[in-house]
């Protein structure tokens, strides 16, 4: 850590305010901002590419970051960049023709400056230096918000109640429904949909579950369990599960879904739906 030895510093033996002192505060608190944000990116097993904006508290986007016409706000907060943290103003309008919403590091001065120098010139020195959102072409800015990423992964996890079905079309799991972030940002996830399933009726019924993203109308990963009985009751439990892993937009409703394969009774029980962020 650097830092001023003051205890070399008396009344007899001055230390000037030099240049390069300065420097040497401001490079520590640099070191100290990079350090602890390097910190958590390890500790959350993320890495860190240079150039990249990443998140670190705020910077929430309502609406959309393109598309003429859309609004779009975005909340106040704070990024790290290439080894520094920046502040990040609340912005909020209209989009407009083809622009969307970009990110500039961008450099103001303080009230007052410039300051006169000792040989009587005029120099602005004190910097404060900023990401500002703004709307203009892609790749136009310092990076688009589009690809900032953020520092905190998102998850959820969410439990049904015993749910009956005699339809042979998907109904929706009551409870059993997540929406992504809507934060502009495409990322990768794991869901997992689990229960037990137990089935009453015609040879071959069972149940057949889903992850169904609603929003792009995909199904994500499907499933079958078969409790071959005929006019029988079937008390036993099968376990299933559906699971998937890949990208998915912002905004996006995710969905459990099940189904009779035969048109006789079944009941979905102790079901779950986990989204975890990777």
């Amino acid at each position: 850590m650097k830092k001023i030895n003051t205890s070399n510093v008396t009344s007899t033996a001055r230390q000037p305010l030099l240049g390069r002192s300065i420097s040497h505060l401001v490079e520590s608190v640099k070191e100290g901002d990079d350090s602890t944000v390097q910190g958590i990116l390890n500790t959350l097993n993320i890495g860190y590419t240079s150039n990249d904006v990443i998140i670190l508290y705020g910077c929430v986007l309502t609406g959309n970051y393109s598309g003429a016409g859309n609004a779009y706000s975005v909340t106040s907060g704070a990024v790290y960049y290439n080894g520094e943290v920046y502040l990040v103003d609340a912005v909020s309008g209209t989009i407009s023709g083809t622009n969307v919403l970009i990110g500039t590091l961008t450099t103001t001065y303080q009230s007052g400056d410039p300051v006169q120098m000792s040989d009587g010139s005029l120099k602005n020195v004190h910097e404060i230096r900023t990401f500002v959102i703004s709307q203009a072409g892609t790749g136009t800015g310092t990076k688009d918000y589009s690809a900032w990423s953020t520092i905190n992964r998102k998850y959820s996890l969410t439990s049904s109640a015993t749910q009956n079905t005699t339809s042979t079309s998907m109904v929706d799991v009551t409870s059993l429904t997540y929406t992504t972030p809507n934060d502009g940002l495409t990322r990768l996830w794991l869901i997992l949909f689990k229960g037990y399933s137990t089935a009453s009726g015609s040879a071959g019924d069972g149940q057949g579950s889903e992850i169904y993203n609603s929003t792009s109308a995909t199904q994500l990963d499907y499933t079958e369990i078969y409790q071959d009985e005929t006019s029988t009751t079937n008390d036993q439990r099968f376990a299933f599960s559906c699971m998937y892993i890949g990208t998915i937009a912002p905004n996006s409703v995710i969905k459990a879904r099940f189904k009779s394969l035969a048109g006789g009774g079944v009941n979905t029980v102790g079901n779950k739906l986990i989204c975890v962020q990777l």
